[in-house]
């Protein structure tokens, strides 16, 4: 998820473009503008049984670059609120909901250095992004 006009919020964005172009029959890949709400019908249709959502988050102990795991309580907590217009527990129950399915859901944050309005994604952010890129791509290798 994320918002190209908010530098370090397209984060997650950029990692989601490197991962489809990385492999080629990544399809279960869903480019999130803005909130989780924006694309629960892509979600709904792909009828996952788990997820993985990667945002921004900030705050606290996060730092840029730091890539953290969040549990669905923490999400509210670290997590830009403004780009969210529904609750992100509400969003998930409604995909789980229409699918009928139970999701299991691994919240990713990248700590950001900056949301101010503008293009661009900060260097340590981008560093983040191509490390966890060539750590997919040696764990493809085995």
């Amino acid at each position: 998820m994320g918002n190209e006009l908010r530098r370090d919020d397209a984060a997650a964005l950029q990692l989601c473009r490197s991962l489809k172009s990385l492999i080629n029959d990544i399809r279960n890949v869903v480019l999130c503008e803005g909130g989780l709400e924006n694309c629960l019908y892509d979600i709904v249709e792909l009828n996952p049984s788990r997820t993985i959502i990667i945002d921004a988050a900030y705050g606290g102990n996060i730092k840029p670059g730091d890539l953290v795991e969040l549990s669905i309580d923490e999400v509210e907590q670290w997590m830009p609120l403004s780009t969210h217009a529904i609750p992100f527990e509400i969003s998930l129950n409604v995909i789980q909901s229409y699918t009928g399915r139970t999701l299991e859901v691994y919240i990713i944050g990248i700590g950001v250095e900056s949301l101010e309005y503008g293009e661009g994604i900060s260097e340590r952010v981008l560093e983040t992004i191509r490390s966890v890129i060539e750590q997919i791509k040696a764990f493809l290798r085995q």
